[in-house]
């Protein structure tokens, strides 16, 4: 006999069809979208995000995506220098 013991102060995340139950950690590290490294607090003045899909990303990770690519690399809308946001 399986017995499920469930924690009161546990949430539950629903992300597509799958559910999470576990604690919520609001410590939440951006990872930049280009290398998936974290964005450091000392980095954040070289954040930003894609006007479509708000993803950070390191400027200079991004700028460099767009020469090669010209397209956002998590939502493939088309995307210039010009474009991207500094926030």
């Amino acid at each position: 006999m399986v017995r499920i013991m469930h924690k009161k102060n546990w949430d539950r995340f629903i992300i597509g069809k799958t559910t999470f139950l576990g604690e919520w950690n609001w410590n939440i590290v951006e990872k930049c979208m280009v290398c998936a490294l974290p964005i450091k607090d000392e980095e954040k003045n070289e954040k930003v995000y894609c006007p479509h899909c708000r993803n950070p990303a390191h400027e200079n990770h991004l700028i460099e995506w767009i020469k090669l690519k010209g397209i956002c690399p998590l939502c493939r809308k088309n995307l210039s220098q010009s474009d991207i946001l500094s926030i």
